[in-house]
């Protein structure tokens, strides 16, 4: 995490317990990140789904106001946060 006044957290995650697809699908991520916005999965589900769509990694922006899901190749998927489109 980056904070406004410059400082960064660093915090410990757990790993996905899923294959990251050698193939990046757009369609794939939005589909999990709708799921995971209408509440039908919950985040541990949302990393296995977005991993099987070939997403490695992916970086939010509280004040860019956006989502940036990215594969192996540099493909990538923007998500706006809802109402800021």
């Amino acid at each position: 995490y980056y904070m406004p006044d410059g400082t960064s957290l660093t915090v410990p995650t757990e790993p996905v317990a899923a294959p990251f697809a050698a193939t990046f699908s757009a369609p794939g991520v939005d589909a999990a990140v709708r799921a995971v916005q209408a509440q039908w999965i919950r985040y541990g589900e949302f990393c296995r789904r977005i991993a099987e769509a070939g997403c490695v990694g992916y970086l939010v922006s509280l004040s860019g106001r956006r989502a940036v899901y990215y594969g192996r190749s540099g493909e990538t998927h923007v998500e706006p946060f809802p109402g800021a489109r």
